[in-house]
């Protein structure tokens, strides 16, 4: 198996495809090198053409310069501009120097970042803003995935046609995480 097979095997939701399925993303996906500190997505950069998951290194999560979160091996980045369209909303770093895999962008659809203002929560909202993206996802065939770390919400998805696939505590005594995924209707 190539090693790129070999390393997104082990990356949620890629385990879930088959051998013949997981090197034809692997094939597709190119290596990039990012030194410390180096710009791998700039906040406000164009929508992006393709997902990344980290394969070495670590990754800092920055708004307005500042970092909110850290990546590591593993974790995927810049699914919200690829599904959306839109101008990316966070910048990425290299928080020490980090090589990714950049994933091609025709494998799953990711949904990430779906809020609601808990005054506005129970109206129907979120299911509102989610709808298209499964249609697209039906209409596609293509498989979803997501993580949660709001327990109440994995009901929520489950309703959408979501199913847990595996669960984690995050680091320094974080909060537990569900990954989720659907398949096509």
């Amino acid at each position: 198996m190539h090693d790129i097979a070999e390393f997104l095997a082990t990356v949620t939701p890629f385990g879930t495809l088959g051998a013949d399925d997981l090197e034809a993303v692997a094939a597709q996906a190119q290596i990039e090198f990012f030194a410390a500190g180096a710009i791998i997505v700039a906040q406000g950069a164009a929508p992006l053409d393709a997902v990344r998951v980290v394969r070495r290194g670590g990754v800092e999560v920055v708004v307005d310069d500042a970092p909110i979160d850290l990546l590591g091996e593993g974790d995927v980045l810049g699914y919200a501009s690829m599904l959306a369209g839109l101008p990316a909303a966070v910048g990425f770093r290299a928080a020490e120097d980090t090589m990714r895999a950049r994933r091609p962008s025709d494998v799953h659809f990711y949904l990430q970042g779906l809020g609601v203002d808990p005054p506005r929560q129970g109206e129907g909202l979120g299911s509102a803003v989610m709808q298209p993206v499964l249609g697209r996802c039906d209409a596609e065939r293509m498989p979803a995935y997501l993580e949660t770390t709001k327990e109440r919400n994995v009901g929520f998805y489950e309703q959408h046609g979501f199913v847990v696939v595996g669960q984690t505590r995050l680091p320094l005594e974080g909060p537990p995480m569900w990954f989720m995924a659907r398949e096509p209707r």
